[in-house]
């Protein structure tokens, strides 16, 4: 029987996978820029070249950041698959009466069985009392300097607290 301190999540994985590919058309665009500034037969001043392969670099910087982190983060999520027999428990809590939308859940129980049917796209948190039991309730320590914002709950257990700048 699963454990009451299991969370089921959906990893959106359809929608990673979009976000990660319009990134990585982003970046190769921006490579391809770069390229054509680097060539010794481009048109334009030193000093205008030099300008526009600042700009290009720093808007690399930030795409990359994005990409890099994107792709760790859902990594991350993906090496937590739910078990069949948690998706199965699920389901059949979901089936039992006052456990959708009148329980304060949010949505209806036929949503949330929609989304149980791709089980591939789902995964589990294990929370625990063990202090190496990762839990949405800690909050990760970050610097201040850091550059980040927030840190607590799922955010700091995913580490996806960051913006793009």
């Amino acid at each position: 029987m699963t454990e009451k301190n299991t969370i089921v999540l959906r990893r959106f994985d359809d929608v990673h996978a979009r976000l990660l590919l319009s990134l990585q058309d982003e970046i190769s665009q921006l490579e391809q820029e770069l390229e054509k500034l680097e060539n010794p037969t481009s048109s334009g001043s030193v000093s205008e070249k030099m300008l526009a392969k600042t700009r290009i670099l720093r808007e690399l910087r930030k795409v990359v950041a994005e990409y890099d982190h994107l792709f760790n983060t859902w990594s991350k999520m993906q090496a937590n698959p739910a078990s069949e027999a948690t998706t199965k428990e699920l389901k059949q809590w979901l089936s039992e009466p006052g456990t959708n939308a009148e329980a304060g859940l949010g949505i209806s129980a036929q949503q949330n069985i929609q989304w149980l049917e791709k089980t591939k796209d789902v995964s589990t948190i294990e929370l625990g009392d063990d202090e190496k039991a990762p839990s949405i309730n800690k909050e990760k320590p970050h610097s201040e300097d850091s550059g980040r914002s927030g840190g607590g709950g799922f955010m700091a257990f995913f580490n996806c607290a960051g913006k793009r700048k």
